[in-house]
């Protein structure tokens, strides 16, 4: 991905916001943001931002993310294959 870190949103302001999050999530008292599960102690969690990149959903579960994000990716017109359909010539 092209870009510094604060131009694909994950600046000081984020960082910041990350840090905040961090604690509660140490005590297992925050719920993944996608999947609604415990984030537990040692887990790795990302701070999800939501789907306009303009704010926050909360804490996830770094797979939970990155899943969400990877979908999100595939759905996008530039990333569409062209389907080919095969022609027969009898």
């Amino acid at each position: 991905m092209a870009g510094s870190t604060t131009a694909r949103g994950y600046g000081a302001a984020h960082q910041a916001e990350r840090a905040k999050w961090a604690p509660l999530v140490a005590q297992e008292i925050i719920a993944c943001a996608r999947c609604l599960r415990l984030i537990l102690a040692g887990q790795p969690w990302d701070l999800d931002h939501d789907g306009t990149r303009t704010g926050y959903l909360g804490p996830s579960h770094r797979k939970c993310n990155r899943r969400a994000g990877a979908v999100r990716s595939n759905k996008s017109p530039l990333r569409r294959r062209r389907r080919i359909i095969p022609r027969w010539n009898y």
